[in-house]
């Protein structure tokens, strides 16, 4: 089939008018032609495999072009067309004429003439074709995969004979008179002429152009000349050259049947080939399928080789034949280098003899053996036949594996033909051919997918898919109007990008061109999401693409986007925010149903895989608050170099099936450009595939060739029907290229220069989709042209609507520096409790059931923390499970999340409590009386990136509910340091993306060394400006119990940083009383003494330092100290400190007193808030530990030390007196 189908002879045409004039085709067509080639290869999707020979024509009589050593070839017999007649209908007066034969035919005549002049032998010789059947259609299978020319019998035998020729030259000899003395034309090289049927103004002929030197060519060159040869006949484009010096032809009877023929031989060739019809011999003529197969017979052709017997003799004749058989029957490697040629990824079947003489029961070529084997080639395929599969768009073939080969396994060529039980194979159980189960293993599982599913341990989903991919041969039919739509979005990619690529040259945009299969595919998604009832779609992708998803699957404004590149922003002209291609957004998608599904973009940093548990949070929020996962959907797009590089995946992967994190499943996307900025897949992971830890956690894996978006879209129906019924992720892995450089200023040829040349040739998928819908004649050229523009009309409009807007409205202003407004507290909310509900609160929390269990010891402790509480003294453990349970009943709904957190780590909380006997869980908040809300606690796994990102992600989403996220130990958080600073920290000022989120840092200098102390306060504080953050460092229960209700309750979603106690959990002096949880809330700051005109110290101070500075000051009886409690760092407050330092003496001194070093902790922070807002205008010294590397020391003998000479400088005349080291 032509490539364009009937719509060949158009484009052609337009295409060299186009090479003529370019301007004279429409600019759609001047793109489509850019990188277009007339002879490029037709697509898989247009040529199907046909079981018999698509033979050369015979050669016939051909008009010899003008000149001496012009080379004619003889037709041994035509094909004529008949006409009959009935007798009836002939009249009398028909008449026999005479009409000479002028022009072509009248030259075929004289050349025949001429024929009848050499005196010619033929020799004759019978070859089976087995092997050549066989291995030709696994060298189509592998060619028609990669969009190649299909080759055909006679490119194989033809390039047989030419091999042979290299070693009998002497065939090519010819014979020739000249001035009356006879001789030899002694040739050292092959001219092999091939006949192509031409048409010219209604008549049919042949011409026979020959193949030059084609002894020198390998088996791809000689493919690529030949069918060159045959493309120009069919053109005329033939010059006298193409004629010139034939020395031996092929002719090809056995297209019309003929078993063998003895040609004509022109003159001054050597010899010409004959080449018969292939099928069995005649005596097989009453056997049916099964029996020949069960016999082992092959089919057979004959070759005949008609010479010139004045200058070649018989034996060498013969000899050649012999050898040409050799090689057909595979010797000399003959099929293994044309594999090797054409990159086939599989081993060539080889010639055997079958032998089944003997005891069959202890012949290895049994029945039963054989049998066995079949099953275990099956099970190959299905676990290892991605390893071949053909998903490189650039063209790079796979490598061979042995464990997909017939003779690894003992069988051979003649067991193709007989039928085994194929275990399963499409759901058959029933013997089936072993032709036919091969076949369907290397459709479903070699082509342009490849499938990792196996290593899946429960049997049901394995068989599920192995159902679904084999009974469609992974090649679902798709309608006309889809294969359109695919189309339709692939030109809104391209289009897109391009457009961009012109009107903004240089701006980095971060193309998707080479995986634009993206598109449908997240269409196709959508579409399915649409139809199955899920409601809402959390997408988190990095910035490769990102402006083409906002634009084509979100329905971004053009406008908006151009805005963008201009540099301007018409909601905040000021330029604040973050770059486009890091934006989120939120759309609507229309399904075919009508039913419409909100599509979320989360906001993504340039860390790239970040934004995956962040956006699975986002989507486990929405689930809680629907009650129902199904209609709330995860799809996660990654990068191939990130997924493998990035530890965050794999956080995110192993949260997907935990009960506290899962989400029914995310759907995962990858744009594999097969690099990762400049470092080449071998060079950025250890592993085959980017993928390979979805294997993990048993999820499959569908690695599809992104040139072929039809496939793609089959794919990705699957993996939304697996997802639907297994809740489970599943991966997509779109294997692609990348057009330009990692953004469009780079250039990658510097370190990819072969990959850039072959991206630099290639076509681009939406040219090729097109060229298959043409080539099946499911489009014609007038749609075609339609599509090529329509999406180039709208881009043109927006971009001149946004130039036009900008040039009006653009304006430069600097940000205005707000922090002495934004950054100073406001003032404290009430959270006060009834005392009838603190009381209820108190006998709910660890409430438990009938014949629970609860351990001895911890019923002993609750019943003696609930005593001390009706005295009047509650604990940090019972005040916090007293805030989350008010909450609750009050319709917030709560999450803590974190390492034993059910537990907690210094073991105070039991908000998660386990029956001794039985071993089951009862959480007593989750059953309080009076719930209006959910209560959730989790034990996490041993992650602090993932799972911070996750309770992000969720309070985000979550924004009616309190969202805690709890640190083993404070300076755990580092690990999850992206999260705190691209997130956290400034999500609301780059993207406006709120969160109340509460995270729970453990501080505290107890000796414990530097791994545990310091929660590195003074990296939270570097962070706070313009009122992003809220930090705080309660001392005692009821101010804890305060903060969680006031961020509950505050009108300004804002995170928080809680450093929490360790020691002081336990601490009597922090304790609370009950009048302290119901009349009051959280107070900024508190003061330990009474301000008045006796003062001459004050120590400011925050946390655990406070109860030592108390301990010390009643100790020295020093009434004259003011002890002063920052318990909120940030927003600073400014008028709670400014209202104690006016009642105290102006020649007080003031001191900040730390456990932490001189350069860590809050003195960093203060010092920069001092001169009127930390001391009313005095000056403020620093008490604490000196300048340090490390947090704290790791000896608890230099900890006492430091302790103590810190608490003598705080208290003594002069602060920089200390004790000496003894």
């Amino acid at each position: 089939m032509d490539r364009f189908g009937s719509n060949s002879g158009y484009v052609d045409a337009l295409y060299e008018q186009f090479k003529n004039d370019p301007q004279s085709v429409s600019a759609a067509w001047r793109e489509f032609f850019d990188d277009y080639h007339s002879d490029s290869i037709v697509p898989e999707s247009v040529v199907t495999e046909v079981q018999s020979e698509d033979p050369l024509p015979t050669p016939a009589g051909v008009v010899s072009p003008e000149g001496p050593r012009a080379s004619t070839a003889t037709r041994e017999s035509t094909q004529v067309k008949a006409v009959e007649k009935n007798e009836s209908e002939v009249s009398s007066e028909d008449e026999v004429k005479f009409e000479p034969l002028k022009g072509v035919a009248g030259k075929i005549a004289e050349n025949m003439q001429k024929s009848t002049e050499v005196p010619t032998a033929t020799t004759v010789r019978t070859v089976p074709v087995r092997l050549l059947e066989e291995n030709r259609k696994i060298i189509n299978e592998h060619q028609l995969a990669w969009a190649r020319p299909k080759v055909s019998f006679t490119h194989i035998i033809a390039f047989a004979l030419v091999r042979g020729l290299a070693e009998h030259p002497g065939l090519n000899h010819g014979f020739k008179v000249e001035d009356g003395v006879p001789g030899r034309i002694a040739r050292k090289h092959t001219c092999l002429g091939i006949a192509v049927d031409v048409e010219r103004r209604g008549e049919r002929s042949l011409v026979v152009p020959n193949i030059k030197d084609a002894d020198k060519l390998r088996f791809r060159e000689f493919l690529a000349a030949y069918n060159d040869l045959v493309s120009r006949s069919r053109r005329g484009k033939l010059t006298l050259a193409d004629f010139d010096g034939t020395s031996v032809s092929i002719t090809n009877p056995g297209m019309l049947g003929t078993s063998m023929s003895v040609p004509r031989l022109m003159s001054e060739q050597g010899a010409i080939f004959g080449i018969g019809s292939i099928d069995y011999p005649a005596s097989c003529a009453g056997m049916s399928p099964n029996q020949v197969g069960a016999l082992g017979l092959s089919k057979v052709m004959t070759l005949t080789s008609t010479y010139d017997h004045r200058v070649i003799q018989g034996a060498a004749s013969g000899t050649f034949l012999a050898t040409v058989e050799k090689f057909l029957l595979g010797g000399d490697r003959f099929y293994e280098q044309i594999f090797e040629e054409l990159d086939v990824p599989h081993e060539p079947y080889h010639w055997s003899q079958e032998d089944t003489s003997g005891n069959l029961a202890d012949d290895i070529q049994s029945q039963a053996y054989r049998q066995a084997k079949v099953l275990q080639l099956v099970e190959a395929y299905r676990s290892r036949g991605h390893r071949v599969a053909h998903l490189d768009p650039l063209g790079r073939s796979p490598v061979q594996d042995p464990d997909l080969e017939l003779s690894s396994y003992g069988l051979s060529i003649w067991d193709l033909d007989r039928s085994f039980l194929c275990g399963g194979v499409a759901g058959e159980e029933l013997p089936r051919q072993l032709r036919e189960i091969i076949d369907i293993m290397r459709r479903t599982y070699t082509g342009y997918v490849g499938v990792e599913f196996t290593h899946i341990s429960d049997s049901e989903e394995r068989n599920w898919l192995q159902n679904r991919m084999e009974l469609t041969e992974n090649h679902e039919n798709l309608s006309l109007d889809e294969k359109l739509h695919i189309l339709r979005k692939l030109n809104e990619a391209e289009a897109f990008e391009k457009f961009l690529h012109t009107s903004y040259v240089g701006a980095k945009r971060f193309s998707l061109e080479g995986t634009e299969a993206l598109i449908p595919a997240l269409d196709a998604i959508l579409s399915q999401c649409s139809s199955d009832g899920v409601r809402d779609v959390f997408l988190g992708m990095a910035h490769r693409g990102r402006l083409n998803v906002l634009v084509n699957i979100l329905g971004k404004g053009l406008e908006q986007v151009f805005e963008e590149f201009e540099d301007f922003d018409s909601d905040s002209p000021e330029g604040s925010g973050d770059v486009k291609y890091h934006l989120g957004s939120v759309g609507e998608f229309s399904g075919s149903t009508g039913e419409k599904v909100s599509v979320t973009l989360a906001s993504n940093p340039s860390h790239l895989e970040s934004v995956c548990p962040v956006v699975t949070g986002m989507a486990r929020a929405l689930q809680d608050r629907r009650k129902n996962p199904e209609e709330v959907l995860p799809l996660l797009i990654h990068g191939d170099a990130a997924l493998a590089g990035q530890g965050v995946t794999y956080e995110t992967l192993n949260m997907s099936q935990l009960e506290g994190y899962g989400t029914a499943g995310s759907i995962h996307l990858v744009i594999n450009n097969q690099i990762g900025f400049t470092t080449a897949p071998s060079e950025g992971r250890s592993s085959r595939y980017c993928t390979d830890l979805a294997k993990s956690i048993e999820a499959p894996v569908f690695h599809v060739n992104a040139d072929h978006p039809q496939m793609v879209v089959r794919m990705v129906r699957l993996a939304c029907e697996y997802r639907a019924r297994f809740g489970k992720d599943v991966f997509i892995d779109l294997v692609g290229y990348r057009k330009w450089g990692h953004n469009e200023g780079d250039e990658p040829g510097y370190t990819q220069p072969l990959m850039t040349q072959r991206i630099e040739k290639h076509r681009s998928v939406r040219k090729l989709a097109t060229e298959r819908l043409l080539a099946r004649e499911e489009i014609d050229i007038e749609k075609a042209e339609q599509m090529l523009s329509e999406f180039q009309t709208i881009l043109d409009d927006s971009l001149k609507s946004v130039k036009a807007t900008v040039a009006g409205e653009r304006g430069n202003a600097v940000r205005h520096d707000d922090e002495e407004i934004e950054g100073v507290a406001a003032g404290s909310i009430s959270t006060a409790i009834s005392e009838e509900e603190l009381s209820l609160l108190l006998a709910e929390v660890t409430k438990t059931p009938d014949r629970f269990q609860l351990h001895p010891k911890l019923s002993k402790q609750f019943q003696r923390r609930l005593d001390m509480a009706r005295e009047g003294a509650v604990d940090w453990g019972l005040a916090e499970l007293c805030a989350f349970g008010s909450l609750v009943r009050e319709g917030v709904p709560v999450r803590l999340s974190g390492e034993d957190s059910g537990r907690g780590t210094f073991s105070h909380r039991h908000a998660s409590l386990t029956d001794v006997s039985t071993g089951l869980r009862h959480v007593p908040l989750a059953h309080i009386a009076g719930a209006k809300a959910e209560f959730q606690v989790h034990n996490s796994l041993l992650s602090e990136f993932g799972v911070l990102g996750f309770d992000y992600g969720y309070s985000v989403e979550c924004t009616e509910g309190l969202t805690i996220w709890e640190a083993q130990f404070g300076d755990f958080s580092n690990g999850a340091q992206v999260i705190i600073d691209q997130y956290i920290s400034s999500a609301e000022e780059k993207w406006r993306q709120t969160s109340n989120l509460t995270m729970l840092l453990p501080h505290g200098y107890e000796g414990q060394g530097p791994e545990h102390s310091s929660a590195r306060l003074e990296r939270f504080l570097q962070l706070c400006a313009e009122g992003n953050l809220r930090v705080v460092q309660p001392s005692n229960a009821a101010q804890y119990f305060h903060t969680l209700r006031r961020q509950s309750h505050a009108e300004a979603r804002k995170p928080i940083v809680v450093l929490t106690p360790k020691g002081l959990l336990r601490l009597p002096a922090a304790r609370s009383t009950t009048a302290e949880f119901t009349d009051r809330g959280f107070q900024e700051v508190l003061i330990d003494g009474q301000p008045g005109p006796h003062i001459r110290k004050v120590l400011i101070a925050s946390g655990r330092v406070i109860y030592d500075l108390l301990q010390e000051r009643a100790a020295r009886q020093a009434e004259d100290v003011l002890i002063v409690r920052l318990e909120q760092f940030y927003p600073f407050p400014r008028t709670a400190l400014q209202s104690v330092m006016q009642n105290l003496p102006e020649t007080c001194d003031v001191r900040w007193v730390q456990d932490e070093p001189r350069n860590m902790g809050a003195w960093s922070f203060l010092r920069d808030r001092d001169g009127g807002f930390l001391a009313g205008g005095r000056r403020v010294s620093f008490v604490g530990r000196a300048w340090s590397a490390s947090p704290a020391s790791g000896s608890k003998a230099v900890h006492d030390f430091e302790q103590r000479d810190l608490l003598d400088r705080a208290f003594a005349d002069n602060p920089k007196e200390s004790r000496t080291v003894v």
